[in-house]
């Protein structure tokens, strides 16, 4: 996973049980929350696809799985 993320501008952290995804917020001055659901959003769909080059690329051997 993290070769995967090595090259690439997004700001996903690899942990032992997968990646965390950034989650962009603002606050106001009374504790209200906004979140950023476009900035959420296009992180998601920048690791979604960098998931599926490294599919298109690999050479996984389905017939011998672990």
């Amino acid at each position: 996973m993290e070769s995967i993320l090595t090259d690439s501008d997004t700001y996903h952290e690899v942990h032992d049980k997968g990646v965390v995804q950034p989650i962009y917020l603002s606050e106001d001055s009374n504790g209200n929350i906004e979140f950023d659901i476009d900035s959420i959003r296009d992180e998601f769909e920048k690791l979604i696809y960098l998931l599926e080059q490294h599919n298109e690329q690999s050479e996984f051997d389905w017939d011998n799985m672990l």
